[in-house]
């Protein structure tokens, strides 16, 4: 695993090294460049353990090909991610269909050809040096490239990770594995997303929320653990 310094942004090439990495914490599990509805790009942690996520950053480069990229950006995160949950991060108004941690922020991809990768910095002791480690990346162009994800034509799809599990959570070996498949939100049903070559719908990721609210309960306010409450509160829904 080399590492390159473009436009005052620390990289890290992959590489041999990062191929024979294993067990990344944070994947790539959907990737949106086309410009209709927004970008975005949702990572799922693939650890027993919460992750902190200011511990993380993404950097983004305008060509998959670092000796050629002319402009970079490093895109700063926040917050707290649950053992197998999701991080959304995207530019645009959002239908949520399943539980996942959302961070807004300007990506501006380019949708011509660019990289973007994940890296963790981590300090083993305080005061120590900060090291940054290769979790995960994906590469694309608008034309077909060798070895390149080529950009879906329809500019309402987005890339979906591949292989996946049972529960439909990305599982790859190494950095920058696996396949991308195209996806689009199914025009009856928005929370499923069908392939952009045939109507088969693929497991969507993590815990899907309700359709419909729970039916409100009614509870006494004379009596019980809700005991005291204003008459004029008494019977409104939660």
């Amino acid at each position: 695993m080399a590492i390159m310094v473009l436009g005052g942004l620390l990289a890290v090439q992959p590489g041999p090294a990062a191929a024979e990495a294993d067990g990344s914490s944070l994947i790539i599990s959907q990737l949106k460049i086309t410009s209709r509805d927004g970008q975005f790009i949702t990572l799922y942690n693939a650890t027993d353990s919460a992750i902190d996520m200011g511990k993380y950053r993404l950097v983004y480069f305008n060509s998959y090909d670092l000796d050629k990229a002319t402009s970079s950006k490093l895109i700063a995160l926040s917050g707290t991610v649950p053992p197998h949950g999701y991080y959304m991060v995207n530019d645009d108004a959002l239908l949520l269909c399943y539980w996942l941690t959302v961070d807004s922020a300007s990506l501006g991809f380019s949708s011509t050809a660019g990289m973007v990768q994940v890296i963790a910095f981590d300090q083993r002791a305080p005061g120590g040096p900060v090291t940054p480690t290769l979790q995960d990346f994906a590469a694309w162009s608008k034309k077909d490239t060798a070895d390149i994800q080529t950009l879906p034509s329809d500019t309402g799809d987005f890339l979906q990770r591949q292989p996946a599990d049972g529960q439909g959570n990305p599982k790859v070996s190494a950095p920058g594995a696996g396949s991308w498949l195209t996806v689009h939100p199914d025009s009856d049903n928005p929370c499923v997303l069908t392939t952009a070559a045939a109507a088969d719908a693929p497991t969507s990721p993590g815990r899907l929320l309700s359709p419909a609210e729970p039916p409100a309960t009614i509870v006494s306010a004379e009596s019980g653990p809700y005991a005291g409450l204003p008459p004029a509160d008494a019977g409104l829904r939660a």
